[in-house]
C-alpha cells in the first residue's frame, strides 16, 4: 500500500518574508507520473479550498487587525479522518496549509482509499 499527501504550494520553501511567496517550482519530485500509473491523476497548479473548514488568522497592517476566515489554510478534525487506518485515525486535529487533491481516472482499477477528506 502506498500512501500520499499532495503539496502544490510549499508555503514554507517559498517565503521571502512575511506575506510574500515566491512561486517558482522547487519541487524536486514529480508526482504525477507515478499517480497516473496508479490510476490517479494530481493537477499541481491547484489547491484545495474549505470554506467550512477554514483557519482563522488575523489579517490587516495599519490599522485595527480583523480575524478572518482563510480558506486555504483548513483546520482537519475527527470527522476529515479515515477512522479505520492507523496512520490518521486517532488524530483529533491537524492544521493543513494550502493542500493538494488527488483524484481516480475513470476506469482506474487501483484502489482507492482517502485518509483525510474536506467537507462537501
Amino acid at each position: 500500500m502506498r500512501s500520499f499527501f499532495v503539496d502544490p504550494l510549499s508555503e514554507l520553501s517559498g517565503q521571502q518574508s512575511p506575506g510574500q511567496f515566491n512561486v517558482e517550482d522547487k519541487a524536486s519530485f514529480r508526482p504525477e507520473a507515478a499517480l497516473h500509473r496508479l490510476g490517479r491523476r494530481y493537477d499541481p497548479t491547484k489547491v484545495v479550498t474549505d470554506a467550512e473548514l477554514a483557519q482563522q488568522v488575523q489579517f490587516g497592517g495599519g490599522g485595527i487587525p480583523r480575524v478572518v476566515d482563510y480558506i486555504a489554510w483548513m483546520r482537519m478534525m475527527p470527522e476529515n479522518f479515515n477512522l479505520a487506518d492507523p496512520a490518521v485515525g486517532n488524530l483529533q486535529l491537524l492544521n493543513i496549509a494550502s493542500a493538494g487533491a488527488l483524484k481516480a481516472h475513470m476506469g482506474a482499477t487501483t484502489k482507492f482509499v482517502p485518509l483525510i477528506s474536506s467537507s462537501q
